[in-house]
Formats: structure tokens, sequence, C-alpha cells
């Protein structure tokens, strides 16, 4: 009896033996599956901040590439004098590179060739009531409430007061508006009663640049030059516009702004100093996307970042 005693005990430890062994060998298991799991997800990441960096870097090259075709251009003719116009090389319509693994698009555009929302303001901060109409002129155009002009005007303006009278506080709510000039025309979103839709039609004719800038008349779209022409129709603008497409126009002097535009034509220009660069990198699946305002020197060509919009979607 002792020895079956003996025996059954010994067989009683060697089963909780073989389950401590089995219990054992599952948690090294699934230690082991974890940190495989763990370091692979690390890799994963680690990879995907190097792609994510790299594409980075391919979009910075992009922007300077964009600042060397605009220091170029600007140093092509003696004294700066030379035109800024949609035949030129930095003004296609998307210049693309393919490399290993990515590709990268640049798009350029002159931010004089926008109505310049700024420039409803003189320098010293008072409305200037000609490009104030012009401004709801394109509003109208637009299919936009015209009052949004004189809105803009309270903005930037340097008086504290609003057209509709009062203080800008009392005449908009709880709302005060900054009479400073906009760093970006976006902010023309914050304006009361300006909806998406109307931003949508309206955003991607204005540009925010230093007041006292004139709309260039070789890149400007019809939508703005027709506001400027106060007589032309917009049969008539078409044709200037495709007259210009063809031979840009090169000074003051050229009687087609003289005929389209009359008087205004002293406030047209035909370069400019301040451009957009809208950047896209792709690599290994990874995004990076920035727009860049820059200001080209006038006179030496070279350019300034004025400001970086990183876009980036990792």
């Amino acid at each position: 009896q002792f020895e079956r005693a003996l025996a059954g005990r010994l067989a009683r430890q060697r089963g909780v033996a073989l389950i401590t062994v089995m219990l054992v060998f599952v948690l090294a298991t699934l230690m082991a599956t974890q940190m495989l799991r763990t370091g692979y997800l690390a890799l994963r990441r680690t990879g995907n901040l190097i792609d994510s960096t790299q594409a980075r870097y391919y979009a910075l090259g992009a922007e300077e590439l964009g600042r060397q075709l605009l220091a170029e251009d600007g140093k092509s003719a003696p004294g700066g004098q030379n035109t800024d116009n949609l035949k030129e090389r930095w003004a296609s319509p998307k210049l693309q590179f393919e490399f290993e693994d990515g590709q990268l698009e640049l798009h350029i555009e002159d931010r004089a060739g926008r109505f310049n929302v700024n420039g409803l303001v003189d320098r010293s901060g008072k409305a200037i009531p000609r490009e104030v109409a012009r401004f709801a002129r394109l509003l109208r155009e637009l299919d936009i409430d015209p009052a949004f002009a004189e809105a803009a005007v309270d903005w930037i303006d340097a008086d504290g007061s609003t057209a509709r009278g009062g203080g800008e506080t009392s005449a908009y709510g709880q709302m005060v508006f900054p009479n400073a000039p906009m760093v970006d025309p976006s902010e023309m979103r914050s304006l009361p009663g300006l909806d998406a839709a109307a931003w949508r039609r309206l955003g991607p004719f204005l540009a925010a640049i230093p007041t006292g800038t004139r709309l260039n008349v070789n890149t400007a779209a019809p939508e703005v030059l027709l506001v400027y022409a106060e007589t032309a129709r917009p049969a008539d603008m078409e044709r200037f516009v495709l007259s210009r497409d063809q031979q840009p126009i090169r000074d003051a002097t050229d009687p087609r702004l003289a005929t389209v535009f009359g008087s205004a034509a002293s406030v047209l220009d035909v370069r400019s100093d301040f451009f957009m660069l809208q950047v896209h990198a792709q690599y290994r699946g990874r995004n990076s996307r920035f727009e860049t305002r820059v200001r080209r020197d006038p006179r030496k060509g070279n350019t300034t970042i004025l400001g970086r919009s990183d876009a980036s979607r990792i």
C-alpha cells in the first residue's frame, strides 16, 4: 500500500511539473511574441518618421528651386525692369519631377495678379473709395453681397469705427476688428455672414500683400481685370486676355492698356514682387505639403521667405 501511495504521489508531482513547464513555455512564447510585435511596430514608426522627414526635405528642395526660378527671372534684365507674365518658366501650371519611390510638384503663383485686400486703405490706414468700389464690383460679379467690401475696410482701417456706424464692437456684436493689414486673405472668413460657399468663389481672386502694390495686368484673372476696366464688357476682357497671353504687355505705354482700362491703367503694372509657392512632395507613401509666401527684391532679384503654411499630412 505504501508503494502504491508513493507511486501515486510521484505521478501527481510529475503532472504538476509538466503543467508548470507548459505554463512557463506559454508565458515565454507570449512574451517573445509581444517583444517581436513591439519591435516591429517600433521599426514601422521609425521608418514612417524617416520617410516623412525625407518627404519634407524633398519639399524644401522644391521650395528652393522655386525661389531660384524667381531669382533668375528677376535678374534676367538689367535693373530688374523685365516683365512677369504667364509665358515664363516659373508660371508653368505645374512643375513635376519624379524620382525613385516618390515625386515632387511645384506651382508658383503671382500674388500681384490678385485683388489686394490690403490695398483698400492707404499707408495711413484710411479707406480708398475707388478701391472699395472696385472690390464691391468684384463681389457683385461673384454673386456676393458687396457690403463685404466695407466690412473688409473695417477690418484693416485705422479709425476704429465702422461703415454701419458706431464702434466696431457695437456694430458687430462681440467682434473686435484688428485694425491692421491682413496677413492672409482667409481672414475674410471671419467677417460675419461670409459663408463657406461665398469664400470658395472669392478666395481664388484675393491676395493680402502690402498696400500700394499694383495689379500685374499680365497675370491677373479676367474677373479681377474687369473691375479695373469700368466701361469694358466681359467679351472685351476675354479678347484682351487672349491678346495678352499671346503677346504680354511689356510696359505702361502699350496702347492696349489705355484702350481697355482708360485712366485706371495708371494703377496697373507689368511685373511682380510677391509670389506664392505651392509644394507637394511624396516619398514612399508619405506626403509633405506647404505654401510659402515669397517676396522678390525688385532691384537685386533675390527672394525672401515671408511665411510658410505647413499642411503636411503624415
